[in-house]
């Protein structure tokens, strides 16, 4: 369990934790959930649509926006631990 404090609105969060959870090729290798106040937020709440399709968009589109915010030390970084992580689910 890993809590977050943010003044970011619980909608933003939950799509930037989808934007983490697929890596380059759009594989799935993470799951994570956002509780705000006890409760789920769930990825239908982003109104996007709910089909697979439209996730895995929303991730490469949300993954860009992560990777653009970095450095390149950070981006380097942060491909390689995805790499490092994509390996281990194989």
């Amino acid at each position: 369990q890993v809590r977050i404090f943010s003044l970011l609105p619980p909608k933003r969060v939950k799509m930037i934790l989808v934007g983490l959870e697929f890596d380059q090729q759009g594989r799935r290798f993470a799951d994570m959930d956002l509780y705000y106040r006890n409760r789920k937020v769930e990825y239908n709440a982003l109104g996007v649509g709910t089909k697979r399709e439209s996730r895995a968009k929303l991730a490469a589109d949300m993954r860009d926006k992560i990777l653009a915010g970095l450095s390149e030390e950070s981006r380097r970084k942060f491909l390689d631990m995805e790499e490092k992580l994509s390996r281990r689910g194989r």
